[in-house]
């Protein structure tokens, strides 16, 4: 909800020239976003400014990246390095001015995760939000007066035997 009391003296004019700028997230002291050259596959600059009225200079946090985000506390950024060939690097860093010169440290090993997938399971949770989305706002005049539940216990059924077929 925004509160439109006062608005004008929360505003604040970020003090740059025209550009392609994107994803612009805050955290207690600096405003950081991307800024990309215009074009297919173009690697983006992650920058930052400094929110505190002084000297408005944007800082290069790292650049040649696919992406960021900064964490719900607003403690860590996570971003990814651009590669051609496959999906780049991912590092977790502490939000600052600029990333560590070092990111070794800081570097998400995803070849050493182990990924347990039960498709059943998930087969189940997908049929269930989809069968909540249907009878919550689907409409057809039709539809009126159904008995939901023996029409999903048969729609489950048969959901059920193909999600068995598949695995």
């Amino acid at each position: 909800m925004i509160s439109w009391q006062g608005l004008q003296e929360r505003l604040f004019e970020v003090p740059l020239g025209a550009g392609n700028y994107g994803a612009l997230q805050v955290s207690d002291s600096r405003l950081y976003y991307l800024e990309r050259a215009r074009g297919e596959n173009v690697k983006a600059e992650l920058k930052s400014i400094a929110i505190d009225n002084k000297e408005l200079k944007p800082e290069l946090f790292a650049g040649e990246l696919q992406e960021y985000a900064l964490s719900g506390d607003r403690k860590k950024i996570y971003f990814r390095k651009f590669k051609e060939k496959d999906s780049g690097n991912m590092f977790i860093v502490d939000a600052a001015k600029n990333a560590p010169s070092d990111t070794s440290k800081s570097l998400v090993r995803i070849a050493d995760w182990s990924i347990v997938l039960h498709p059943k399971e998930e087969w189940q949770q997908i049929f269930q939000d989809a069968w909540r989305m249907h009878r919550d706002y689907l409409f057809d005049a039709k539809m009126r007066g159904a008995d939901w539940p023996p029409s999903r216990a048969s729609t489950q059924a048969c959901w059920s035997a193909s999600a068995t077929a598949r695995n």
